[in-house]
């Protein structure tokens, strides 16, 4: 019951645009600190960059770790990363950020790219993306 005070006090501090270290030092000394030590005691930034996380732990772990959380995007044929969020911004939770410098992104195009939706109609579920890094053709085979 307090943890779930304490976590929705820092929670409402963080989404009004306070910084994680400031939201709420007071849950950070009385609660946030086991689940840090729990993790080691050393974390300082935490990346997701694989599946998307949902927004309930994505906020949990941004809340209660005391450390920096972001999501990022990349593909091979990139070369890497090609979207990251920013670690201490409440307002990009449920995104993978912004697309970083070079990198084309616009919504998928294709039914493949989406999931139907009961009324028939394709959501947007993906992103196309173009580069100057962006290799030509990774299909073909040397001869």
């Amino acid at each position: 019951m307090i943890f779930n005070i304490l976590y929705n006090h820092k929670l409402s501090w963080m989404k009004s645009g306070c910084s994680m270290k400031n939201a709420s030092p007071l849950a950070d000394f009385l609660a946030f600190r086991k689940v840090k030590a729990r993790l080691g005691g050393r974390i300082r930034l935490i990346i997701s960059g694989g599946a998307p996380l949902s927004n309930d732990i994505e906020e949990f772990l941004r809340v209660t770790t005391c450390a920096f959380f972001t999501q990022g995007y990349g593909m091979t044929e990139t070369c890497g990363l090609s979207s990251i969020g920013y670690p201490d911004d409440m307002s990009l939770v449920g995104t993978v950020g912004v697309a970083s410098t070079y990198t084309r992104a616009a919504p998928g195009r294709s039914s493949r790219d989406g999931l139907r939706s009961a009324g028939g109609a394709f959501e947007r579920r993906s992103m196309r993306q173009g580069e100057d890094s962006v290799f030509l053709d990774t299909t073909k085979t040397p001869s």
